[in-house]
């Protein structure tokens, strides 16, 4: 039987974290052993953990260590369970900080255990000289897309059979409505509720979203409306709102627009019929599969990789520049191809799952454990 190490050192429970949590109740049902350090005596993150009723352990600090402590405090941890009678076969890293001390750990324990670290296709532009002499000690990389492999084995200077294609657990279960699925339509023949969903940094291009929306209700037709869910996370995000808040107020068609904040996935397909993702170089893009297995119609930007995301049942819009996706992206909705669903919904979820499913994703993992 394998068992798993994993590290985590964050308290909060973004993405990374609900990827773990979702990991461990996928492990916990197939009777699997695995172990959690984390370096908080008290931590979003345990309390989700004890609210899940996960079975794994989870090793937390007995002391409340200052932020500074905590490597050195997960470094013991690490030591002992590499040394230990029941040992560890692999061990899991989802941040560098883990990864150097994982590395550390298992130079010091004379252990084999494998070392696992996921990075984004993002993340290696900021690698310092450290991490990628690190890297070197890592036996493989595990990345969320093909489109992740292929620039972080360009980027890093690392043999693609090094870096492994696992994804992004989705639980889409997590994600269902208590309604049915919205028809496939032929077309915009009344005016549509058109969504963006994500996080207001500049390369999710909302900017070009509001441009969308502006130059679609001057064109005249139906009256679209255009929802924005998501929110700003730092001050540079705050004053990019705020331009765009600008933008839509200068435009003449303001009440076109609605600021939704953050919402649950099933509550804004309720809302919407139609998502669009005008995203640039995404790595995955995990909003294109979750509308698309809600059986919401999906338009996204021909970049990095959405296209993968939605194994082919998103409608993609073409372009070098924002100007040409634009134009793209206005004809789809006018044209009405926007809308139409790309296939029987039933073989789209059966193949969404098959991808993408956090059974699906472990498999994967397990596999590169080994």
């Amino acid at each position: 039987m394998t068992r798993l190490l994993f590290l985590e050192m964050k308290g909060t429970v973004y993405g990374g974290q609900k990827a773990l949590l979702a990991r461990c109740r996928e492990l916990d049902a197939r009777g699997l052993d695995y172990t959690i350090l984390h370096p908080f005596r008290e931590s979003d993150f345990i309390e989700q953990y004890q609210d899940l009723g996960l079975k794994g352990e989870l090793v937390a600090a007995t002391l409340r260590w200052p932020p500074a402590a905590r490597p050195l405090v997960t470094l013991a941890g690490c030591l002992r369970r590499l040394i230990g009678r029941r040992g560890v076969d692999a061990v899991h890293c989802e941040a560098f900080d883990a990864a150097y001390i994982a590395v550390v750990a298992r130079a010091l324990a004379f252990s084999r255990a494998r070392l696992i670290f996921t990075v984004r296709s993002e993340r290696y532009l900021n690698f310092s000289a450290l991490d990628r002499f690190f890297l070197k000690f890592v036996d493989r990389l595990a990345t969320n897309s093909e489109f992740s492999r292929g620039k972080i084995a360009e980027g890093l200077d690392v043999a693609p059979e090094r870096v492994a294609v696992t994804y992004s657990p989705i639980s889409f279960a997590d994600a269902k409505t208590d309604e049915e699925a919205p028809e496939a339509t032929d077309g915009p023949s009344q005016a549509k509720a058109i969504a963006f969903v994500g996080s207001f940094e500049p390369r999710k291009k909302l900017d070009l979203f509001i441009d969308l929306g502006v130059a679609l209700r001057k064109r005249g037709g139906p009256a679209h409306r255009f929802l924005i869910f998501g929110g700003p996370k730092t001050a540079e995000q705050e004053r990019y709102l705020r331009s765009l808040q600008a933008r839509i107020a200068a435009s003449g068609v303001s009440d076109a627009f609605e600021f939704c904040g953050y919402e649950r996935v099933g509550r804004i397909a309720r809302r919407s019929d139609l998502i669009v993702c005008p995203y640039e170089n995404e790595p995955f893009g995990r909003v294109v599969a979750e509308f698309l297995h809600l059986g919401l119609p999906v338009l996204i930007r021909d970049s990095g990789g959405l296209a993968e995301a939605g194994l082919g049942f998103a409608a993609q819009a073409p372009g070098e520049s924002d100007a040409e996706v634009l134009e793209a992206f206005a004809e789809a909705i006018a044209s009405g191809r926007a809308f139409e669903r790309r296939g029987d919904l039933a073989e789209i979820r059966r193949r969404l799952d098959a991808a993408y499913s956090v059974g699906a994703v472990l498999d994967r993992e397990l596999a590169m454990y080994a």
